[in-house]
């Protein structure tokens, strides 16, 4: 059974072969005629292959956005985050994947447009929770660059899946409260001192036996 998955793939691979092809055509005409309109749709239908290798082969997740915000183009890499088709996402905009409040209490709804607006004066990173279709959550570094392409302006969006980072980051926080949560009501007298022999931790039981001020 031919999946979604290889369904694109084939798709991709076909366009791209296509476009090749397309650039080999006009480097035999440009050959033939030197013509400067021939020139310029090579260098075009160059740049576009480049970018679908470079969209095809990524393992981050690489997205367009055009001027209204919605996007418009996506690797497989951002649809396997979502867990979508591609015909799911195309024209959903920030928005409608993530989740109703980003960490700093902010709406996203109110928020993306910010973040947008940023992006669209050159570049701005920023990290963003995004929601799967099946309602899961993850953790995205998101980078956005202005680009123009096809003569339009567009937002380059890279996601980088920082999910299982930002668990470990709170699973340390939370190891490191209990840890001095231990040691403040420990009755055990518990220091830690620099390599110069300087205190620099001393808990409450040293303190009340030495009776210094804390």
């Amino acid at each position: 059974m031919v999946t979604e998955h290889t369904r694109i793939y084939d798709e991709l691979l076909e366009e791209n072969l296509r476009l090749k092809q397309r650039v080999q055509d006009l480097e035999r005409l440009f050959t033939e005629d030197g013509s400067d309109r021939s020139k310029t749709e090579l260098e075009l239908l160059e740049n576009e292959t480049t970018f679908r290798n470079i969209l095809e082969t990524s393992s981050d997740a690489i997205l367009l956005q055009d001027s209204t915000a919605a996007f418009v183009d996506c690797n497989q890499a951002a649809l396997d985050l979502l867990k979508m088709t591609r015909e799911q996402f195309i024209m959903m905009t920030p928005d409608q994947i993530s989740v109703e409040y980003q960490p700093n209490g902010r709406r996203s709804a109110d928020y993306a447009p910010e973040m947008t607006a940023l992006g669209r004066q050159g570049f701005h990173r920023f990290e963003w929770v995004c929601r799967d279709l099946s309602g899961g959550e993850f953790v995205v570094e998101v980078t956005l660059v202005a680009i123009k392409r096809k003569g339009e302006e567009m937002l380059h969006c890279t996601w980088r899946n920082i999910t299982e980072r930002k668990k470990a980051e709170e699973a340390l926080r939370e190891s490191e409260e209990k840890y001095r949560h231990l040691v403040e009501q420990a009755q055990e007298l518990v220091w830690t001192y620099d390599i110069q022999s300087r205190f620099t931790y001393l808990n409450p039981a040293v303190v009340k036996l030495l009776k210094y001020s804390a």
